[in-house]
C-alpha cells in the first residue's frame, strides 16, 4: 500500500511538471505563431503595394504556403477591409482598398 501511495504521488508531481509547465511554453509557442502569421500578412500587403492585383497562386508562391492557407489570409484581410475580392472563379484576383 504504501509503495502505491508513493507512486501515485510521484506520478502526480511529474505529472504536474510536465503538464502543468506546458501552459507557459504554450502561450509562447501561440506568440511566436501569431507574429510570424502577422509577417507573412504584411508581406502580402507589400507585394500588393507593388502590384496592383495579386491572385491565391502570387500568396501561394510568396510565402510557399498551401493554397488553403493563401485563401485563408486572403479572406482575413479581406474580412479586415484592407482588400477586396474581384471574381469567383479561377480568375479570382484582389486589389487594395
Amino acid at each position: 500500500m504504501l509503495t502505491f501511495i508513493a507512486g501515485l504521488l510521484v506520478g502526480s508531481v511529474t505529472a504536474g511538471i510536465i503538464f502543468g509547465g506546458n501552459k507557459f511554453n504554450l502561450n509562447k509557442i501561440n506568440d511566436k505563431r501569431q507574429r510570424a502569421k502577422e509577417e507573412r500578412i504584411a508581406k502580402v500587403l507589400d507585394l500588393l503595394k507593388k502590384q496592383n492585383r495579386i491572385t491565391n497562386n502570387d500568396v501561394e508562391s510568396l510565402l510557399a504556403i498551401s493554397d488553403r492557407t493563401a485563401s485563408r489570409y486572403l479572406d482575413e484581410l479581406e474580412d479586415q477591409g484592407f482588400i477586396r475580392k474581384h471574381g469567383r472563379t479561377r480568375a479570382t484576383y484582389y486589389t487594395k482598398l
